[in-house]
């Protein structure tokens, strides 16, 4: 019998549970495959970063399964390669060539196994699209989705892109339509994840917050400027403010300490909420202690670290320690000035005995020196103060001059005067190349380099050697100084060859020689002269193609007289000149000349045609423009000219150019002439 009932029993809670798991099952969705196909053109599956094989050492194939539901999990009749991964919106399975189901199973859903239509090939990739059949769907559009945020510059991550790393405000476009679990970060605020939907053809905009994991500390005293300790660091300032996303502290409680010299400390326990600003006020009191101030004779003034603070006997109390100045003053005796440190808990006590004073007059040569009497800065001289009788030390400064040091007893009215001494100063003296002499105010001192000590004034400094331009420089000296001064190699004279620029078709080639030199006296002055000369050899071939050589008389009715000249054909040329130049030592030395000189030229005319003109003998014709010389017109012409030129020496070396002005009607000279050649230096 109770066999009977507990077989009885265990039915009856077999049905029950049986009953509750159909009812678990009638509950849960199911998958539905949208579709299935191998996607010839993927290429993923034998891509180096991307590619696996399974233990037979072939490569597998991937099945990437498209869907909008979260968090599969997947089986199949061969083990999965590796770890599922979850790229671009899709899972990623790795199965060996041949497998033939793969299952999916999730929270909410009865597992699903699907059996694959076709065979599957290693290193091949293909396509599942799975939803349910509660309604869900794959969608198969793009959407883009915006993201702002507070703060900006939050890094956001999607699960399944571990490239893709961007920050606000951003924006993901023509991203495949579904659902993504997004990740924000920020150093500093609390991470969020976030499953979002972007939505076919819809541009959609989310904004996200980020609560931060610190907040704001502000603490005031009632000082000017004061020492905090927080958190192991150390601040000074008017307050302690931690404030902002680069200095806010982390949300918690620390403690505080508050410090100043001469004050007590102050200790203080603050709390900081995430995101909140914390406000605290702390009072500083000083450390204090009594000093009395007695006198002799009493009903003296008294002055405390530069203010009034009474009379003598004085008693402050409360005075803050440390170091403070007690100045005496009474009408008719010396002014007495003491410094005193006071510290905590011990009173201090200062008694005087006042000097009377008698009046003197203090005089130095030079004037506008400052005295100080015993201590005390009664001013420039000349002056007149009353000091205390008695034996009196004396300093007295000036600018430039030795400072002075007397020690004189004064027992009644009188005057005191003292001549002051320059003060010395060290003056070096360089020079390149060394050797030279060295001459201070036309004095000889010696040769560079050289250091010389010389009292406080002005100097002139000249420094001169053998084959260089001197150097001369005006100096004060008020202080210790060094002097390198460069000399520049003098230019004795030079020697070289010339060549003139053809200015004109007209012009000959010229060549020449110059010469020249200066003075060991009067070294910046240069003088000298030159010769060119230039002849053609035939006219024919010297003149240019378009330029005729006729006989004109005989052309009927030609008047050269009344022809344009359009130059003049050189045949010979003579030139000779003279060098009046100076020599400029800096910033390098050159040389600037005016040439004064004569040109001696013989040639032709070319005359310019105002018609038609035919040879009566040959009857060659002459055409209006056209240009040509007579062959019966040799003429010579001599010229004074000017030229201005520019002399340029480098090491044993030197360049020139001239240019040159001629005063003929035709403008028959030169232009432009280079000289090249050895300078002496």
């Amino acid at each position: 019998m109770k066999r009977f009932i507990h077989i009885a029993y265990l039915k009856s809670v077999a049905l029950t549970a049986f009953l509750l798991l159909v009812s678990i099952i009638l509950q849960a969705d199911e998958f539905k495959v949208i579709s299935f196909k191998k996607v010839p053109n993927d290429v993923t599956a034998i891509m180096n970063n991307f590619k696996r094989y399974d233990d037979n050492d072939e490569l597998c194939a991937i099945i990437k399964v498209r869907t909008d539901l979260p968090f599969l999990h997947f089986t199949a009749s061969n083990p999965i390669v590796g770890k599922v991964e979850f790229m671009n919106g899709e899972y990623w399975v790795y199965l060996s060539g041949g497998t033939r189901q793969l299952s999916v199973f999730t929270e909410g859903f009865i597992k699903f196994s699907y059996n694959f239509p076709v065979s599957i090939e290693s290193g091949k990739v293909y396509l599942l699209v799975l939803s349910s059949k509660s309604g869900g769907y794959v969608q198969t559009g793009k959407g883009t989705l915006i993201i702002t945020s507070s703060p900006n510059h939050i890094k956001v991550g999607i699960d399944g892109f571990p490239d893709l790393v961007k920050e606000t405000p951003c924006s993901f476009e023509n991203y495949r339509a579904g659902k993504y679990q997004f990740k924000f970060n920020r150093l500093r605020y609390h991470p969020l994840d976030s499953i979002i939907t972007i939505e076919k053809n819809t541009q959609k905009q989310i904004h996200i917050r980020l609560k931060p994991t610190w907040g704001n500390l502000i603490v005031s005293t009632n000082m000017d400027t004061a020492d905090f300790q927080f958190n192991g660091q150390y601040f000074s300032g008017p307050e302690l403010r931690l404030t902002g996303e680069n200095y806010g502290p982390e949300a918690g409680t620390y403690n505080v300490v508050i410090s100043k010299e001469k004050y007590h400390d102050v200790s203080l326990t603050v709390s900081i909420g995430e995101g909140d600003t914390s406000y605290y006020e702390a009072q500083l009191f000083p450390v204090t202690t009594t000093l009395r101030i007695n006198t002799v004779p009493q009903e003296a003034d008294v002055y405390l670290d530069g203010h009034y603070a009474g009379t003598t006997p004085f008693v402050a109390e409360k005075l803050i320690i440390g170091n403070h100045t007690v100045r005496i003053r009474k009408r008719n005796f010396v002014e007495e000035e003491r410094n005193i440190f006071l510290e905590e808990n011990q009173p201090a006590v200062l008694d005087f005995t006042l000097r009377n004073r008698t009046k003197v007059t203090i005089e130095t040569y030079p004037a506008q020196a400052k005295v100080w009497v015993n201590g005390e800065y009664l001013g420039k001289t000349p002056l007149k103060a009353k000091v205390s009788s008695g034996e009196a030390k004396i300093s007295i400064k000036k600018d430039h001059y030795e400072p002075l040091e007397k020690t004189e007893y004064i027992d009644g009215p009188g005057s005191l005067h003292y001549n002051l001494k320059k003060q010395k100063y060290r003056l070096t003296l360089k020079s390149n190349p060394p050797g030279a002499t060295v001459k201070v105010n036309h004095a000889k001192k010696g040769e560079t380099p050289e250091d010389l000590e010389l009292p406080y004034g002005s100097y002139k400094v000249t420094v001169e050697k053998d084959k260089h331009f001197k150097k001369t420089k005006k100096i004060g000296l008020k202080e210790d100084r060094e002097l390198n001064l460069h000399l520049t190699r003098r230019l004795n004279g030079y020697i070289g060859f010339t060549y003139t620029v053809r200015d004109t078709k007209y012009d000959i080639f010229k060549i020449g020689v110059e010469i020249g030199w200066t003075y060991k006296n009067v070294p910046r002055f240069m003088t000298g002269f030159g010769y060119q000369y230039g002849m053609g050899t035939d006219i024919s071939s010297g003149l240019p193609d378009n330029v005729k050589i006729v006989n004109a008389s005989m052309y009927n009715g030609l008047n050269l007289n009344s022809l344009a000249v359009d130059g003049f054909y050189e045949e010979k040329a003579n030139l000779f000149y003279l060098h009046l130049g100076v020599v400029i030592p800096r910033p390098f030395v050159f040389a600037i000349s005016i040439n004064p000189g004569a040109e001696f030229l013989s040639g032709y005319k070319v005359n310019v045609s105002d018609g038609e003109y035919t040879d009566s003998s040959y009857g060659e014709t002459i055409y209006r423009g056209d240009r040509f010389i007579d062959s019966q017109g040799e003429t010579s012409t001599t010229s004074f000219i000017l030229g201005v030129d520019l002399f340029i020496p480098f090491g044993s070396f030197y360049i020139s150019g001239n240019y040159w002005i001629s005063n003929t009607f035709v403008d028959f000279s030169p232009k432009l002439m280079f000289g090249l050649g050895y300078s002496f230096r």
